[in-house]
């Protein structure tokens, strides 16, 4: 392929991928979740004191600065937190091609990696503010520093990104040990005014913004996460193996292409390539195969979870390399021990525990440099992503099984092309705000806190995962002229499960059924 012709392709499917990204579906559940919480900041509230958050303070509080000048336009709010999500996915492949190609400025190669980079750290992420991005973000600005031997600020961004979720508590304090058992190779003299200036900002934001900020530790109970922390934290990388063929087969034929180029610098980058490209095609077969059988066999046509294999792989490659590469600089083995370390730190979740937003972070492992230049994979990923994207999108239909409707005169999600179900869904919701006026949505529609309610519970995502202080709402119970409206799918849920909400259950038991819709009852 000649060089333009690669080049036209590539941008293509970029720009289709990031249109997509930007304009095309959404899910109710989990997208309006930092939003609604932001809007609460921005309304005055005391995060902790006046609603619940289960993790610590830096994504609410990041979001409401960010989208401060914003809120008026409050129709298209969700478009524009897609395009600042979009630029901090920039930002993270740029800095993560920086480490890479060992280059403070810019670098031609960087016109393959940064788009590339985005493509794979976006994949299937339902483009949203959310807390693992805020941190990757910040965690690959703390890893250039530390990659240029500015400890200082390394440690400042490790501890900005350890404010958006309890994993990164990890990064800072290696961060710390790392500069206690190596300082004579870093330059701690390097802007420490900048480092300074800044470190008194944030104590400024923590005393006067989150004087509440230790009730977060009472709120969080850290013995009910043991079991997440074993789940997400060992057991998937366990399971990652347990589908032989996407290994067998990408060693296979890695093997093939070493043997036959004899350049064994290429095998690792082959292998790697090779294996993603399975993981994002095997899910694509499925669903080919469900779309013309009559029986199907699948649901969800997510990655593959042989995907998370990576990261154990990378962590053997980084140990091998320890004791066999003597070119490599200790400073380049520390900042690939911290990029391994921020990767497992990602997937630490109770709703998707996996690697797949730290996928950069893998390459900067591998400082596979010249896999940027092979054109076949720079063509054959992106496509294969952005084909698992069109046919799996994030808790809706996709395009070929339900029309597509474009969003107009709602607040918070206009512009939006969304599936006939979700469109209905938000249809009757604003039908409903407009008979009754005072409305609170149950149990997972946190978005609806922005767009029509007046009332404020303390937690407009009401799963009991989130909403430890439920009790404290159940006075508005007793609210007059307040309707409960209750997603008629919630009462399918057990109580005990992921998507169980006791507030709910409050409300079914203790108010009157008075009407109801499609998708929802009223209560009052």
């Amino acid at each position: 392929m000649k060089i333009w012709g690669f080049y036209s392709v590539f941008y293509l499917i970029f720009a289709v991928f990031c249109l997509l990204t930007i304009f095309v579906g959404f899910d109710y559940y989990d997208s309006g979740f930092i939003l609604a919480l932001s809007s609460k900041l921005n309304d005055g509230q005391i995060i902790y004191r006046d609603f619940d958050y289960v993790r610590p303070f830096g994504t609410p509080v990041f979001w409401a600065i960010l989208l401060k000048p914003f809120f008026f336009v409050k129709d298209y709010l969700y478009l524009i937190c897609r395009m600042l999500v979009l630029m901090q996915f920039a930002v993270i492949s740029y800095q993560v091609s920086r480490v890479i190609f060992n280059n403070d400025r810019w670098d031609k190669r960087m016109l393959i990696s940064i788009p590339f980079l985005m493509i794979s750290n976006i994949n299937i992420f339902p483009a949203m503010p959310w807390h693992t991005i805020d941190g990757l973000f910040f965690l690959s600005l703390s890893l250039f520093y530390l990659h240029k031997k500015n400890i200082l600020l390394a440690i400042l961004f490790s501890i900005i990104a350890a404010t958006t979720k309890q994993s990164f508590f990890l990064i800072p304090f290696l961060l710390t040990v790392i500069s206690v058992f190596f300082h004579r190779r870093f330059n701690f003299k390097l802007n420490l005014k900048f480092f300074l200036i800044l470190a008194s900002c944030i104590i400024i934001l923590l005393i006067f913004k989150i004087p509440d900020a230790l009730y977060f530790y009472r709120s969080v109970s850290l013995d009910s996460n043991k079991k997440i922390i074993y789940d997400v934290g060992f057991e998937i990388y366990l399971d990652s193996f347990k589908y032989i063929f996407p290994f067998l087969g990408s060693a296979i034929i890695a093997i093939l292409i070493w043997i036959k180029i004899k350049n064994s610098s290429s095998f690792v980058p082959n292998f790697i390539g090779i294996f993603l490209g399975f993981c994002f095609l095997i899910p694509f077969y499925h669903y080919v195969t469900d779309y013309y059988s009559a029986t199907p066999k699948y649901t969800d046509y997510t990655i593959l979870s042989s995907a998370n294999a990576l990261l154990p792989i990378t962590v053997f490659l980084l140990i091998y390399s320890i004791f066999k590469d003597r070119k490599k600089t200790l400073n380049t083995t520390l900042t690939e021990v911290c990029a391994a370390t921020i990767i497992w730190s990602s997937a630490i979740s109770w709703g998707a525990g996996n690697i797949f937003l730290a996928f950069p972070f893998v390459f900067l492992t591998l400082k596979s440099d010249s896999f940027f230049s092979n054109k076949i994979m720079m063509i054959l990923l992106p496509l294969s992503i952005l084909n698992l994207r069109i046919i799996n999108p994030y808790l809706e239909k996709n395009i070929f099984e339900e029309r597509y409707i474009k969003l107009e005169n709602l607040p918070v999600y206009s512009g939006i092309y969304t599936s006939k179900s979700n469109a209905e869904y938000l249809a009757q919701s604003k039908v409903i705000f407009e008979k009754y006026k005072n409305i609170l949505f149950l149990p997972g529609f946190p978005a609806a806190s922005v767009m029509f309610e007046k009332t404020k519970n303390r937690m407009p995502w009401e799963m009991n995962v989130e909403y430890p202080n439920y009790k404290k709402d159940l006075s508005l119970l007793h609210c007059k002229n307040l309707y409960f409206v209750v997603d008629k799918k919630s009462f399918s849920y057990d109580k005990n499960s992921f998507y169980g909400s006791s507030f709910t259950d409050e409300v079914k038991k203790k108010k009157t059924k008075i009407d109801s819709t499609g998708l929802f009852y009223i209560y009052k």
